[in-house]
């Protein structure tokens, strides 16, 4: 029960992180809400999507532009 309410609290955080810094999501928005409370109670199935996305977005293009800086040509 311990695991899962640590899981469920991390994956709370995280989409409420999320949440606040998306600025067309209006927060007085019930569903809104209600996706973020669904989402952290389904957190062993959101979770590893959650964490996907976040490494593909930050590594993909820093690695992209990482080749293309250090990749020689001459």
């Amino acid at each position: 029960m311990t695991t899962y309410l640590i899981g469920a609290i991390v994956t709370f955080g995280i989409l409420l992180n999320a949440f606040f810094k998306d600025s067309s999501t209006p927060k007085t928005q019930v569903l809104s809400w209600l996706v973020i409370l669904i989402a952290s109670l389904l957190w062993f199935a959101t979770l590893p999507f959650v964490i996907r996305k976040k490494l593909m977005t930050r590594t993909l293009p820093a690695e992209i532009i990482n080749r293309l800086v250090t990749s020689n040509y001459y």
